[in-house]
C-alpha cells in the first residue's frame, strides 16, 4: 500500500484526508499531514482525530509515495523556498490543487516531473459523493485514485480546458447570486461555446445546476457565496461582474480571462 502525504490542511486537505481513510485507500499509519501551524487548523485536525498524523514537510516528503499539495495560492512562494523540497525524488507523484500555477511552473520550481493539477469541487460535494474534478495532464494512476475517492474525474488535454473547468466550478455562486438559472436558449449557446475545450462541458454545467440550492433565503445564499469565494479569487471575480450588470455569459467569459491571467502572473 502506498504511503500518502497531504501538505496543507485547509478545507480541501482535510476533506481529502477524511476520504482517504473513509474509503480505506490508505491505512492511518501510512497517512501524514503537514501544515504551517495555524491554531484553528490544528484544532480541526484534533477534532477529527488527525492530529497524530502531523509531521514536518521534510518528513512527509521523504516518506510519502503520493503527495497532495493543497496549500493556498498565497502560500506557494513560501513552500517552494522550503528546504524540504530537496527531498523530492523522481519516483514520487505530486497532485496539486493549488490554483493559478501551471504544470510547467510547478515542474520547474519544485524540480519534479510527476506532478499533476487537480481542481476539485467544494468539500461539501466531495463528502456527499457528488464531487467532480479536472485532471491535467492525463494520468491513469491519478485518475484511478481520485475515482476511488468517489469523485467524478474529467481528464482535460490543455491548460485552457483546465482553467475553463476551474471557472465552471464557480457557477453555483453565480446561480445563487442571480437567483435563477439562465434560460434554455442562453444555456444552449453557452454550452456550445465551451464544449470545444471540454467535450463533456454540458455535464459539468448540469452538475453546477444540481449543486445550487435556489430555495434558500437571501441571508443563507449570501453566506454560501461568501464561503465559496476567496479574496481576489475567480468566484469573487465572477460574482462582481454580475453585480456590475454584466450578463451571465459575459460575466463568465471575463471570469475565465481573469483565471487565465492569474495563472500567467
Amino acid at each position: 500500500m502506498n504511503k500518502i502525504g497531504i501538505i496543507g490542511a485547509g478545507n480541501i486537505g482535510l476533506t481529502l484526508a477524511k476520504l482517504l481513510l473513509k474509503y480505506q485507500i490508505v491505512d492511518k499509519e501510512h497517512l501524514k499531514i503537514s501544515f504551517k501551524g495555524n491554531s484553528e487548523t490544528y484544532a480541526r485536525l484534533k477534532k477529527n482525530r488527525l492530529d497524530t498524523l502531523i509531521v514536518p514537510n521534510e518528513t512527509l516528503i521523504s516518506d510519502a509515495d503520493i503527495i497532495f499539495l493543497t496549500i493556498k495560492p498565497k502560500d506557494y512562494n513560501a513552500f517552494r523556498e522550503d528546504s524540504a523540497i530537496s527531498k523530492i525524488s523522481e519516483e514520487k507523484i505530486f497532485i496539486s490543487t493549488v490554483a493559478g500555477h501551471p504544470i510547467s511552473q510547478l515542474r520547474k520550481e519544485l524540480h519534479v516531473e510527476n506532478i499533476y493539477n487537480v481542481m476539485p469541487s467544494g468539500p461539501e460535494t466531495l463528502l456527499d459523493q457528488k464531487g467532480i474534478c479536472a485532471l491535467y495532464p492525463v494520468n491513469a494512476s491519478v485518475q484511478t485514485l481520485m475515482q476511488a475517492l468517489k469523485i467524478k474525474v474529467f481528464s482535460v488535454d490543455s491548460e485552457k480546458a483546465f482553467y475553463l473547468f476551474t471557472t465552471a466550478l464557480c457557477l453555483p455562486a453565480a446561480f445563487l447570486y442571480m437567483n435563477e438559472y439562465p434560460n434554455f436558449e442562453e444555456e444552449t449557446v453557452f454550452i456550445d461555446v465551451y464544449k470545444k475545450w471540454i467535450p463533456h462541458f454540458a455535464e459539468v454545467y448540469q452538475w453546477a445546476k444540481k449543486a445550487t440550492p435556489l430555495d434558500l433565503n437571501d441571508l443563507d445564499k449570501h453566506a454560501i457565496i461568501k464561503n465559496m469565494s476567496t479574496v481576489g479569487g475567480v468566484t469573487e471575480n465572477l460574482v462582481n461582474h454580475l453585480k456590475n450588470g454584466d450578463t451571465f455569459s459575459l460575466g463568465f467569459s471575463k471570469a475565465l480571462e481573469y483565471c487565465e491571467f492569474l495563472a500567467k502572473k
